[in-house]
């Protein structure tokens, strides 16, 4: 299973709770930069340069790795020639169509292609403005293509469903990454919390530090869920299992949440070891120094008697929810 994922169809991450939530659900984020804005990171946001310069954010470079692709050009090239083809798929009216600006580095050799076919204008030398549908299209292949590749290995990721309308519920006849994503997107948007105050880098960097190690059994939970949803092919039965889905992580978030609550096991645990180490558990000889002796062995039972409240603890951090349990509790409560 992937474990990291790639931001698709603009360079820069938007600044709002998406971001947030795909930062705390992944092992890591890249979007695909061309050298030139690498050269130059004034093109990119504020946000964006806070992201990568944390590391929060990796930079996919198309040209390092899309010559690994073999026949990159040639496949997309006739996936729109087989559009073309079809009978009136231009009209007068798409002669005026919207456009979506791409950098020259993406599109990769088939520039003169979408040129000729009066499905492009260049704009100047690093950039060209793509019908829109061809350009989406374009960009979720771009991001699926460079996710496959094995330095990069990453699940293809946006903000909007909308970067998705162009495709069938059907992709090549597999199941539709359309309803996987949706189905994602959807428990993301119910489990992780979003704060009313944004949550700012230095804060996400932390919360990863300490929790990181919970996320995998996390997404491998959530992921197996969406697998499942993709592929039942009845919208209402997609809704019902996804409701019944997020009811069940909610009540386990509960009950994590409750066992992670100080209590006082903790307040024994941190406050008698000590006292073990000491040796003051030993033996002695003496009025006094058998009232010690004493003592310690009461809290010693005391600590053996209590210490079984500390272990619906670590069964909780054990858990698949336990990260978002965490989560709510960092930025939330």
């Amino acid at each position: 299973m992937n474990l990291s994922a790639l931001f698709f169809p603009y360079i820069n991450l938007p600044n709002d709770s998406w971001s947030t939530k795909a930062l705390l659900y992944w092992d890591s984020v890249s979007s695909i930069v061309p050298m030139q804005h690498l050269r130059r990171p004034a093109q990119m946001s504020e946000f964006m340069r806070g992201l990568l310069s944390e590391g929060l954010v990796q930079p996919i470079i198309p040209a390092h790795h899309l010559h690994k692709v073999p026949y990159f050009s040639e496949t997309f090239i006739d996936l729109v020639q087989a559009k073309l083809d079809r009978p009136h798929y231009f009209t007068t009216a798409d002669r005026q169509f919207s456009t979506m600006r791409i950098n020259a580095e993406k599109l990769h050799g088939i520039t003169d292609f979408l040129i000729d076919a009066g499905l492009a204008v260049k704009v100047n030398a690093g950039w060209f403005d793509v019908r829109y549908d061809i350009a989406q299209q374009f960009m979720f292949y771009l991001a699926t293509c460079l996710g496959a590749v094995g330095e990069v290995s990453a699940v293809p990721v946006t903000n909007s469903i909308l970067h998705f309308a162009s495709f069938s519920p059907r992709f090549r006849g597999q199941v539709s990454p359309v309803h996987r994503y949706k189905a994602r997107e959807v428990v993301l948007h119910n489990l992780l919390p979003t704060p009313a105050e944004p949550i700012t880098i230095d804060q996400l960097l932390l919360f990863k530090r300490r929790h990181g190690y919970l996320l995998p059994r996390l997404r491998c939970h959530v992921e197996m869920h969406c697998m499942s949803i993709a592929d039942i092919s009845d919208p209402h039965a997609r809704i019902e299992r996804t409701n019944f889905f997020l009811q069940e992580c909610n009540d386990q978030i509960a009950e994590i949440a409750s066992a992670m609550k100080p209590n006082f096991g903790r307040v024994i645990f941190t406050s008698l070891l000590p006292l073990f180490g000491a040796g003051l558990s030993y033996p002695a000889v003496g009025s006094a120094s058998v009232y010690a002796g004493g003592a310690v062995s009461v809290l010693s039972a005391v600590y053996q008697a209590i210490a079984t409240i500390r272990e619906p603890r670590v069964h909780a951090d054990r858990l698949p929810l336990a990260y978002v349990a965490h989560a709510k509790r960092a930025f939330i409560y």
